[in-house]
């Protein structure tokens, strides 16, 4: 399963370190995506949409536990995530730690090419895109298989 890994350069460096130090001692490959501006996110997401695979997203502040991805990799679940604390609580329906399967990505191919729905502010900016990919499944009946324990988020701002 690809990993992907979006992450932005300002900000928490040591942060990104500890994922890709996480990660790597899990034995799991990852690709680091350099988010470039406030759409890179949604373009990223919905390139890999269009390649039909199933892939992984584990955040730039976001550590797995050791043999959580391979958790996630082997789970027959369309949709799963790993919860992780921020300000709101606990999200169980983010982007933090999530694999999405190529049964999930056939059963919503128009994911990223919808309208926005006018529930709440989704954006293709960054910080609406998991609040848009977690409505448009709630709107077709599907919500995540949600593993544990939790990861942690290094985000300064809830830690």
């Amino acid at each position: 399963m690809k990993v992907v890994v979006p992450f932005a350069t300002r900000g928490q460096a040591w942060a990104l370190q500890a994922v890709r130090l996480a990660l790597a001692q899990d034995g799991v490959e990852a690709s680091f995506e350099h988010m470039t501006d406030d759409g890179s996110y949604f373009r990223l997401m919905s390139g890999l949409w269009e390649k039909g695979e199933s892939f992984a997203v584990v955040e730039h502040d976001i550590v797995v536990w050791p043999g959580g991805m391979q958790e996630l990799a082997s789970c027959p679940e369309p949709w799963c995530s790993m919860p992780y604390y921020c300000s709101v609580g606990w999200i169980e329906d983010g982007l933090g730690c999530t694999k999405f399967s190529e049964e999930i990505i056939r059963r919503a191919p128009r994911m990223f090419k919808e309208p926005f729905p006018d529930c709440c502010a989704h954006t293709s900016n960054y910080c609406g895109l998991d609040r848009l990919i977690a409505h448009r499944f709630e709107q077709i009946g599907i919500r995540p298989h949600v593993h544990s324990p939790g990861v942690v988020n290094l985000n300064e701002r809830w830690t």
